[in-house]
């Protein structure tokens, strides 16, 4: 069973406080030039139609210069994030700090475990039960996924750990909600959903690495930073919500 309440470790921070001792102490997990991950943008399919701000107050396109916006745009479109800080610069600081380290950069598959994700606003009958029997349902399941990678090698343990969380916790310590839950862990089924999410990867700024649910658009990045990918097997793990389509017909009986 996930873990709902799992804190994720520390890989930013040199030295860590010890309650017991009242004192400092060097961190054994510590990465130099980790930095904790705050900021993570979502990302969708690229938009038909042409220039896109990141906000009102923001920079025209996020602070891309025209080259690097030709480039970016026909590979994946940005969502608003509602926060000020992706709309000045950071976007494409990031990628600049990926294509300035392309040589260390790999590309991998995390696996992922979470529970069913049941948000309010369900219009269809899954919202006519009970919010408890739908957390008991949820907590009965566990959901297996796998998650597209682009990272720099020396951040692998960071990358691994920042994914895991967020399957579990799609807030986890981010500025802004990453969806990742939304994402995997609701049937696409299950459309009558007030929330859902057309989100399909995601950009951190905080270290610059890039992970995905659309296997296409994490190739198409793969090739852009020249990240070679040919090992990776195809056989990824597919949610399986059969399981939990069945218990959930079987409570709709019963509620009848």
């Amino acid at each position: 069973m996930p873990n709902k309440e799992a804190i994720m470790v520390d890989y930013h921070s040199e030295e860590l406080w010890n309650n017991k001792k009242g004192e400092f102490e060097l961190n054994p997990n510590y990465i130099p030039g980790c930095n904790r991950t705050r900021l993570v943008q979502r990302l969708k399919r690229p938009r038909a139609s042409g220039m896109f701000s990141f906000g009102g107050a923001g920079y025209i396109n996020g602070g891309f210069t025209d080259e690097g916006w030709k480039i970016v745009k026909e590979l994946c479109s940005f969502a608003y994030m509602g926060s000020a800080e992706f709309e000045f610069g950071a976007v494409p600081e990031a990628f600049e700090k990926m294509s300035g380290n392309y040589d260390q950069l790999e590309g991998y598959v995390v696996d992922i475990i979470g529970n069913p994700y049941f948000p309010f606003g369900f219009r269809n009958k899954i919202g006519a039960l009970d919010y408890q029997v739908k957390e008991d349902l949820s907590e009965r399941h566990v959901l297996e996924g796998s998650v597209f990678v682009i990272a720099p090698s020396a951040l692998h343990a960071h990358v691994c750990e920042t994914i895991k969380t967020l399957a579990l916790d799609e807030y986890a310590s981010l500025k802004e909600n990453s969806e990742l839950q939304q994402v995997f862990f609701i049937n696409p089924q299950w459309e009558e959903a007030c929330v859902s999410s057309d989100t399909c990867g995601w950009l951190e700024l905080d270290n610059g690495f890039m992970f995905f649910k659309d296997r296409g658009m994490w190739q198409n990045f793969c090739q852009l930073f020249e990240v070679d990918i040919s090992m990776i097997p195809d056989d990824v793990k597919e949610v399986d919500f059969s399981a939990v389509d069945a218990e959930i017909q079987t409570l709709l009986g019963q509620a009848g």
